[in-house]
Parts: C-alpha cells; structure tokens; sequence
C-alpha cells in the first residue's frame, strides 16, 4: 500500500513539477533515489527471513516502478526517469547472479517486450484459519498421545 501511494502518477507528476519550480527542493528523482537506496540497494537483511521479505519488497517496488511506466497518468518526465531506474535495476540484477534477480530481470525483459500485458499482481487473499506459529496450531509431537 505504501508503494502504491508513495509512487502514485499523479503524485509523481506534481513531484517532478515541484523540482521545475524549485531546482533546489524535493522531486520524484530524490524520491526514486531514497527507494533505490532503501529497497534495491540496501543489505540490511540479518536474516533469511528478513531477506525474504526485502526480496517481496523489492518485486513489489518494482512492478509500481513498471506500472508508472503504462500508466496514461504519468508525464514523460516521470517515465523518463523511471526508465532509466528500471535500466540501472535491470543492470545490477544481471549482474547478482541468484536466482531471484535472474528472475526480476526476466520480469523486465518480459514488460519491455509487452508492456501491454503487464499488471500488478493482486495480493493474496488470507487463508482461513490461524497463523502459523501461534500457540492454536502448536503440535508437540513428544507430548501427543
């Protein structure tokens, strides 16, 4: 939800307007600059499931970054610049070499060959019952009967 908001086309639009008026204030290309350096550049992940969490951020921000791309709301200013963000991403994935960035430059290449398919993913809906790890769905297989 964050992502959605924080990279709206039309708030994009009124950032990059913002930075014409004032080249000394606050524009989309800080705002572009502080999700690279927060989401894709970022190694603050101590453990697997932090980083597990990072990597869904990570496909999360991009699929907005693409969707700012298509969207009939954005400036060419904006999707100028978010091009080229997608450019360097596509370039310092190729050269990671696991298996998600392989597959986030896949997810590039595939929206630059259609953008016309691309969509954000839905989230999942929440499956019934409790989460897993609380105390309703403990089984202790030393104590059963």
């Amino acid at each position: 939800m964050t992502l959605k908001l924080l990279l709206n086309p039309k708030r994009a639009n009124r950032l990059v307007q913002q930075k014409a008026l004032y080249p000394n204030g606050f524009g989309f290309d800080n705002v572009l600059e502080a999700l690279n350096a927060t989401v894709f550049e970022s190694q603050g992940a101590a453990t697997a499931y932090e980083k597990e969490v990072n990597r869904s951020i990570q496909f999360v921000a991009l699929t907005n970054l693409m969707n700012l791309t298509v969207s009939k709301f954005s400036i060419i200013q904006v999707k100028a610049q978010v091009n080229a963000m997608i450019e360097k991403l596509s370039s310092a994935f190729s050269k990671k070499g696991d298996d998600f960035s392989k597959q986030l430059v896949k997810e590039i290449k595939a929206f630059r060959e259609h953008p016309e398919k691309f969509t954000i993913p839905l989230p999942s809906k929440i499956p019934d019952g409790s989460p897993i790890g609380s105390f309703q769905c403990y089984y202790d297989s030393h104590n059963s009967k």
